[in-house]
């Protein structure tokens, strides 16, 4: 073969690998092509289906196929169940979710007249109330499809509803209470910063020696009386008051009341206390100020904690007089009550008719002592009678021994330490010629330069006030006879050693400074249609509140006239009294 044919085969072979090589490329595109094609198509048609399938609604589900419409509810309520879903909404659609339908399953059938009589009535089906909710699926959780399938949420019963309204309710008003008395305490800072200075209270004031500052009232104290009133030691802004029961019988009311009112809260309760039985008497612990002593009518010593709830949280047993069963403690209501000791070792002292018991709060079970007061008949009766017991004197650091006031118009000096017979009553103040409602024992000189513990005050339903002194039993040292009623409360000035405060049953509120003038009072004070019952000097002598019959307390101002006292002052009065015993 020549050279030149075989260049042409070569060339021709060459030309038909080409021709080969372009098929082979055209039919390997066409074949990408048509799968692409493919892929597009399915793609279409699984997202047409898709939304057809989350469009879908559950009406239609229950014309074509009731029994799929059955499974689903039963599915739903069982993941329920799995899920512990608490909260369902009635009203308002939820933020994540969108409201899509509702409807009422109703009776299975109505009562109606074209039922037979003699068919059995099948019992009518509950009704159920059903709301679907379609879940809102942002753009960036969008990956599945299937995520905005419906869901249904069962709605809360009305009843239920309320309740769960009710406790949030309840739990909202008591933060409120409680930062209402932060916001009111913060509102009258400045007020709490002028009364115990004083200075701005005289300057506005001047010409007068008393002056109203505050009255404290609450409905709760509505027709009761004041029975007591005490100032905390360790907290000079409070002061604790105790009531009667109320003249109107109420049964959403207890009838044993106890107030805590704050110079920082004129409007409102610092704390409320209460007790099923009425409270006679209550006090500040000495020692611990956060403890709250109580008596009350049946013979009980409750104790409160300032930190805890309404309720005491100790009390002691009820017991009886002198039978030979049971525990011997008081059988009739507590009139006075007090603390004896020092910080590490106190006791706490209750006084009712004929029985004084001591208590430690370690065991209130039974009382560590227990001593009978009780008292020899005239010579005509003879025999043995107990002491009626209506006020006590009980210095403030004293352990030894104790004033009562009795209603057999006497006045009787009691050991503490003396044996459960006659041997404890040391002697006895014959004076009154009517029951001693008040004894007062002298809080010391304030200079401490004089010795006034042998000296107090006792006033009762003679119209009169009495100063007495330890040392001479047989008769007052001097008788103040200027009250026109019942003289229910006087009380010694706590830095002023010669001044005295008496309210009598009239509203006559008198002031009398022995180094002055014996005659007339200093100051007198009228608190119209009122009667005063009790009244309790603050510790700094600046402020003296007062207890109505009606409930209320009138906090008053002190001028400085009265309350303040030099070391001139207190030898003074020591001299007057030296005179008053050498005149007796």
């Amino acid at each position: 073969m020549s050279d030149p044919e075989r260049r042409k085969r070569i060339e021709a072979l060459r030309r038909k690998k080409q021709e080969l090589e372009k098929l082979r490329l055209q039919s390997e595109t066409n074949k990408t092509e048509e799968k692409e094609k493919t892929v597009d198509e399915i793609a279409k048609e699984a997202l047409e289906s898709a939304k057809n399938m989350s469009n879908f609604e559950m009406k239609d589900i229950e014309k074509t196929n009731n029994f799929m419409n059955d499974i689903m509810k039963k599915k739903f309520l069982s993941s329920l169940k799995e899920s512990h879903y608490d909260t369902y909404w009635t009203g308002g659609k939820p933020e994540m979710y969108d409201e899509a339908c509702q409807w009422v399953e109703e009776d299975e059938y109505d009562d109606d007249d074209s039922v037979d009589d003699n068919k059995e009535k099948k019992p009518k089906k509950l009704k159920q109330y059903i709301v679907h909710k379609h879940k809102i699926i942002k753009e960036s959780e969008k990956d599945d499809v299937f995520d905005n399938r419906p869901k249904e949420y069962l709605v809360i019963p009305e009843e239920k509803r309320k309740e769960f309204v009710d406790k949030k309710q309840e739990e909202i008003i008591e933060i409120i209470n409680d930062k209402k008395k932060i916001m009111e305490r913060a509102l009258n800072e400045d007020n709490m910063f002028k009364l115990f200075n004083n200075n701005e209270m005289e300057i506005n004031n001047s010409e007068k020696l008393v002056y109203p500052l505050y009255e404290f009232f609450d409905e709760l104290c509505a027709k009761r009386i004041v029975t007591n009133l005490s100032w905390s030691l360790k907290h000079p802004e409070l002061l604790l008051s105790a009531f009667s029961k109320s003249n109107d019988f109420n049964v959403n009311q207890q009838n044993g009341l106890i107030i805590l009112w704050s110079l920082a809260m004129r409007k409102v309760p610092e704390y409320v206390f209460t007790c099923q039985a009425e409270v006679t008497s209550a006090i500040f612990h000495s020692y611990n100020p956060k403890l709250i002593i109580g008596g009350t009518y049946t013979g009980q010593v409750l104790i409160w904690d300032t930190r805890g709830k309404q309720m005491p949280v100790m009390k002691t047993p009820l017991g009886i007089g002198s039978g030979n069963t049971g525990m011997k403690t008081h059988s009739a209501a507590i009139s006075c009550l007090g603390v004896v000791g020092s910080t590490n070792s106190n006791h706490i002292i209750s006084v009712s008719n004929g029985v004084i018991c001591t208590w430690s709060l370690a065991n209130l079970s039974k009382p560590v002592k227990r001593i009978e007061l009780i008292r020899k008949k005239s010579e005509e009766k003879g025999g043995l009678d107990e002491i009626g017991c209506l006020s006590m004197g009980l210095a403030q650091f004293e352990t030894n021994s104790l004033l009562i006031g009795s209603d057999d118009n006497n006045i009787y000096q009691i050991s503490l330490h003396g044996n459960e017979n006659t041997g404890n009553i040391l002697s006895t103040f014959n004076g009154h010629e009517a029951p001693v409602y008040c004894v007062d024992v002298h809080p010391g000189d304030y200079f401490n330069t004089c010795n006034f513990s042998h000296l107090f005050i006792s006033s009762g339903a003679d119209w009169t006030t009495r100063l007495w002194s330890k040392t001479q039993p047989d008769e007052p040292l001097m008788t103040i006879d200027s009250n026109e009623d019942y003289v229910y409360s006087s009380r010694w000035c706590p830095t002023n050693s010669s001044v005295i405060c008496c309210g009598d049953g009239s509203g006559h509120l008198d002031f009398w400074d022995f180094n002055k003038d014996l005659e007339t009072p200093l100051h007198r004070l009228i608190l119209e249609k009122s009667v005063i019952n009790q009244l309790a000097w603050s510790e700094d002598g600046k402020r003296l509140a007062v207890g109505e019959d009606s409930g209320k307390v009138n906090l008053l101002g002190i001028s400085s006239k009265i309350y303040k006292s030099s070391l001139d002052d207190s030898l003074k009065f020591e001299k007057n009294v030296g005179k008053l015993k050498m005149n007796k």
